[in-house]
């Protein structure tokens, strides 16, 4: 027998419950510079993650800059405008 916690998300694995973030992130309230960025890294589950390496800062201040809380760094301009040169 199941127990009813785990029924219905049996059939789900780690790479389906990836996708359903990507889902989430159109719902969101995103900055000019964040849509820009998810534009770019639309296959990307986690794009902050992303961004706070390509830019040298913490997960947190990249989800700051690309809600619009914060303004984007120099270098998270240069970060998305090196994406759009190597494309």
């Amino acid at each position: 027998m199941v127990p009813e916690s785990s029924v219905g998300t049996a059939g789900l694995s780690r790479r389906t419950l990836g996708t359903l973030v990507l889902k989430k992130l159109v719902d969101e309230k995103w900055s000019a510079f964040g849509r820009a960025w998810i534009a770019v890294h639309l296959e990307e589950a986690k794009p902050a993650l992303l961004l706070a390496q390509r830019c040298g800062c913490t997960e947190r201040h990249a989800n700051f800059m690309l809600r619009g809380e914060r303004k984007p760094s120099l270098k998270a301009k240069h970060a998305l405008d090196a994406e759009f040169i190597s494309d």
